[in-house]
């Protein structure tokens, strides 16, 4: 049978779409498998609040019944809306090493994308910035740390075989865990010097609370990152109660000045750790996995970390990165991912090389006119 792609209908296809992956990567060591029952989940409409602020489908590509391809090609209404910018995502954009396979799935999401009237499309998404993006361009050589993707090197090849061009690349640094350089201590402490400052851990027992409390400061405080795409209450929600369970509320803060909140940080123990031994299953052994792997993470991402923009200028981002820092040497990390961060972000790609990060992946966002 010849090659054809079929749009998602109906739940045993979307399985097959979720699943599809484990043939890409079967030779993969470094791929970490999505944990099938959440990526079930995550896609259903009636309890992904996402669904309910874009257009989605999804797209499979067959051949002799055989799956071969997925991509999804999707409009989110909340980034055309902010951004006023007519464009149309793609994401989950998977495929074995056939050309052919990935030329005519990124084909039918753009014949999507001109249907809907979008005037280009953008990508990876999975679904947008508050989610996983980006393509691994360099730095195949260890596993993803949390929240952050993978895929094979022959990937970006296709991609830009397809007319796909270089939209932005997003850094992710690595430090390794030392003591806090003289430099940092010395700008910490003029911080600190001033009064109206301070600084504490999320309360993970008045988890509701908290979460308006953040909410209040998030939508803000990246307002002005490139490809911003604000969150409504309700997929703040989601989101937040998909993390809570691996919450270290010692590595969450949030940061006040006079007593208003201003700054927020979470960073996540690298669970891809535990993930991986699961190799996307619960049951019957995965829970039993998880908790003998969860001993070995020795590695921390700085998730997200932003404060208001008129606050920002009195340090309080570098207060969370210094106390972030310190509960990590006390909790025995051998190093942190800062990621992701854009390229011509420069005042904060400086500032994380002044304290010795370094780049050691790079991911990229793709374009095309429709």
């Amino acid at each position: 049978m010849p090659l054809q792609i079929i749009e998602v209908k109906n739940k045993k296809e979307l399985k097959q779409f979720i699943t599809f992956p484990w043939k890409v990567y079967k030779n993969y060591h470094h791929w970490v498998p999505p944990i099938i029952t959440e990526r079930m989940h995550f896609f259903d409409k009636g309890k992904n609040p996402y669904f309910k602020t874009a257009d989605v489908s999804l797209f499979m590509a067959l051949e002799n019944n055989n799956v071969v391809g997925t991509i999804s090609a999707h409009a989110d209404n909340g980034y055309i809306k902010f951004w006023d910018d007519p464009s149309a995502f793609f994401g989950f954009f998977e495929y074995l090493p056939e050309y052919r396979y990935a030329e005519a799935l990124l084909n039918r999401a753009l014949q999507w994308a001109r249907e809907h009237g979008y005037k280009r499309i953008m990508g990876p998404f999975n679904f947008n910035t508050n989610h996983e993006c980006g393509l691994l361009i360099d730095g195949f050589d260890s596993d993803p740390i949390i929240e952050m993707t993978y895929n094979p090197e022959y990937y970006r090849e296709y991609y830009e075989k397809s007319g796909l061009k270089k939209a932005k690349d997003l850094y992710a640094y690595y430090i390794k865990a030392q003591q806090t350089p003289e430099m940092l201590n010395k700008s910490i402490d003029k911080i600190k010097r001033r009064d109206n400052i301070s600084l504490r851990y999320v309360n993970l027992k008045k988890f509701n609370e908290e979460i308006e409390t953040i909410k209040g400061i998030y939508n803000q405080a990246w307002a002005r990152n490139w490809g911003f795409v604000p969150l409504t209450g309700e997929e703040f929600d989601f989101i937040a109660k998909s993390l809570k369970q691996i919450v270290d509320p010692e590595l969450a803060m949030v940061a006040s000045v006079a007593g208003k909140p201003t700054g927020f940080s979470l960073t996540l123990p690298d669970y891809n750790v535990a993930a991986k031994a699961m190799n996307g299953k619960l049951f019957p052994f995965g829970v039993f996995k998880f908790l003998m792997a969860k001993s070995k993470i020795k590695v921390m991402r700085v998730f997200t970390l932003g404060v208001i923009p008129e606050y920002q200028y009195l340090g309080v981002g570098a207060l969370l990165y210094y106390q972030t820092w310190l509960n990590g040497l006390k909790k025995g990390y051998q190093g942190a991912e800062m990621s992701w961060i854009l390229e011509d972000n420069r005042q904060m790609n400086r500032a994380i090389q002044r304290i010795g990060g370094t780049v050691y992946k790079t991911y990229r966002i793709y374009d095309k006119p429709v």
